[in-house]
């Protein structure tokens, strides 16, 4: 079809069908009429879940375990015709993907003065299934070298908080001599499963142990352990992560000298939080673009985005919020003592966390901190939030994160 033509596209089919333009003259389109508000049948197109119910597999295959969901924040995922079988983790982590984006649209409406939506459901029709297969990965990658094990560490609550691990086991010894990257997230009930990424196999082919805690604020363990990490109990978030690292030292997957820790964003202001909680446990600290300077973003509601995190965080403007905030707050907490390696990384075109919070954060470090370990501000010029586009431009900055950290581990200033 040319330029200015009318086409119909099939979803079921791979024709494409040009349609004729209208030849006669288009009339003046009639006058708008008011928007009325939404009514409840309207809201009946909006497709919502709430309900999750694992349908069993056939009896030929095999069946992965999952603990049982919280009803109140699950989705029914029966097609319309037949129950549906999730065969892989992959398939589980697609459906909990989408759950969350649902949830997340959910809110939105509502904020949108849409009317309360009690009640969502995600239809999912496997009445065709494609196969997709996965990636070669090259350089003799053997998945037998491998070891991943989930351990639990103890919060300073008694919660036990999952953590999940990974190395290569012809490589670690297991004796507090291995180093150990530790990363983590814990905000807005996201889930950091352990998935395969290949740049860490530049870590892990060096002796490196990975491994991801699990903390409160994710949505790992269900609705209850996002609500036990948010508003006025975000600080279990901080205490999980410093349980863990204190765990992993206890058995040996590593030792203070050798514990390394990251985390990008939210998980960027835990970084900043535990660093000034507890300095003497790490010996590099990664913050990728950090949420550091909560109590000013905060206390902001012109910023774009201040207003929606106000459910996250708490509104400072409340007394209550204004001096839990402040106690943990990154930029707040920085004290005269010694701290640990830290790279900090900021996208100068990042509308979430604008670079202004990390320079801060690295400047009253560099004024206050009474040891020469290395402080280093990284800024993309022409970066947002999620690093530079493009897949090597995103490994050029994996590699630029482990240099920094092979380089803590060498003392090589």
């Amino acid at each position: 079809p040319s330029f200015g033509d009318l086409v119909t596209i099939s979803h079921s089919s791979s024709s494409i069908t040009p349609a004729s333009p209208p030849t006669a003259p288009v009339a003046a389109p009639p006058p708008i009429a008011p928007v009325s508000p939404p009514s409840p049948v309207q809201h009946s197109t909006v497709p919502p879940l709430l309900t999750y119910h694992r349908h069993p597999r056939p009896a030929s295959g095999p069946t992965d375990s999952r603990p049982a969901p919280d009803p109140a924040n699950t989705a029914d995922l029966s097609p319309l015709s037949q129950p549906i079988a999730l065969r892989k983790e992959a398939e589980y982590r697609a459906m909990a993907v989408a759950t969350w984006e649902l949830v997340w649209i959910k809110h939105l409406l509502n904020e949108l003065k849409f009317g309360e939506i009690s009640k969502m459901k995600l239809v999912c029709d496997n009445q065709a299934t494609l196969h997709i297969a996965s990636n070669p990965v090259l350089g003799g990658f053997d998945a037998s070298n491998y070891v991943t094990e989930r351990q639990w560490a103890t919060a300073s609550d008694g919660i036990q908080i999952p953590i999940s691990i990974i190395y290569r086991k012809d490589l670690v010894k297991l004796d507090g001599s291995d180093p150990l990257l530790l990363y983590g997230y814990g905000s807005y009930e996201i889930c950091i499963d352990p998935t395969f990424k290949a740049s860490r196999l530049s870590l892990l082919d060096r002796g490196f142990i990975y491994a991801i805690a699990h903390i409160r604020g994710g949505g790992e363990m269900g609705r209850q352990w996002y609500e036990n990490g948010k508003l006025l109990k975000k600080k279990n978030t901080f205490t999980d992560f410093i349980a863990c690292a204190e765990y992993l030292i206890d058995k040996k997957y590593c030792s203070k000298e050798k514990l390394c820790i990251n985390g990008r964003s939210a998980g960027g202001l835990l970084i900043g939080a535990v660093v000034n909680m507890r300095p003497d446990l790490f010996k590099a600290a990664v913050a990728g673009v950090p949420f550091v300077d909560v109590v000013t973003t905060m206390l902001d509601p012109t910023i774009p985005l201040t207003t929606s995190e106000w459910e996250e965080w708490g509104d400072p403007r409340k007394e209550e919020f204004y001096s839990y905030i402040k106690s943990y707050s990154p930029v707040d907490n920085v004290k005269a003592q010694n701290y640990p390696d830290i790279l900090v990384t900021a996208g100068l075109n990042d509308p979430r966390v604008m670079y202004s919070e990390p320079a801060k954060f690295v400047a009253k470090l560099r004024d206050m901190k009474t040891d020469d370990n290395l402080l280093l501000l990284k800024c993309e010029m022409g970066a947002g939030h999620f690093s530079k586009s493009g897949r090597f431009e995103k490994l050029q900055e994996d590699a630029f994160t482990y240099t920094f950290i092979l380089n803590a581990l060498t003392d090589q200033q």
